[in-house]
């Protein structure tokens, strides 16, 4: 417990506290008056800090080719117990601290994706984080022989390129 005089004079203004910690902080604000006779009148309040939440996170990568694997780890400055929501920016969330999530793009060209993470702890202390995820374009490399796979030297096929998704090139 602080006990923290919060003002002298007539006017208070506005004081700010933190609390980086894991646990809760109470401080006792105290206001003494007197008037011109050397009457001393006092009054005190306690008011509770809750511990700052922090919604940081990392990524293992932030760029890749369509289907796109990240790992998410939330990772706060100070371990206070909060409740997690993320959104993917796909429809799909998720209420894991640490959740895997396999992002897909099938635009012709890459698509930005914003991952969002919202804690909540139990005394309703909300911090928000959001980053990018960009994912190229789908692919698939497909081809069709219209002949038979074997024969006799010279043995001529016909290839029909099948590939679809967003091909930039050809090797």
């Amino acid at each position: 417990k602080n006990n923290i005089p919060f003002f002298s004079g007539a006017n208070p203004g506005t004081q700010t506290y933190t609390n980086n910690g894991v646990s809760n902080i109470d401080t006792t604000i105290t206001l003494i008056i007197e008037n011109i006779g050397g009457c001393i009148d006092s009054i005190e309040r306690t008011v509770t800090i809750y511990p700052q939440v922090d919604a940081s996170f990392t990524m293992d990568t932030t760029i890749g080719c369509n289907p796109l694997t990240i790992q998410f780890n939330h990772d706060p400055a100070q371990p206070v117990p909060v409740n997690w929501s993320w959104d993917f920016d796909d429809t799909v969330t998720s209420s894991l601290e640490n959740p895997s999530h396999i992002f897909r793009n099938y635009n012709s060209g890459s698509r930005t994706f914003t991952t969002q993470l919202v804690v909540e702890s139990v005394s309703g202390c909300v911090d928000t984080t959001t980053q990018t995820v960009e994912v190229h374009p789908y692919i698939d490399a497909q081809f069709a022989i219209d002949s038979a796979s074997s024969g006799c030297s010279p043995f001529t096929i016909n290839v029909t390129n099948n590939s679809t998704g967003g091909i930039t090139g050809y090797t």
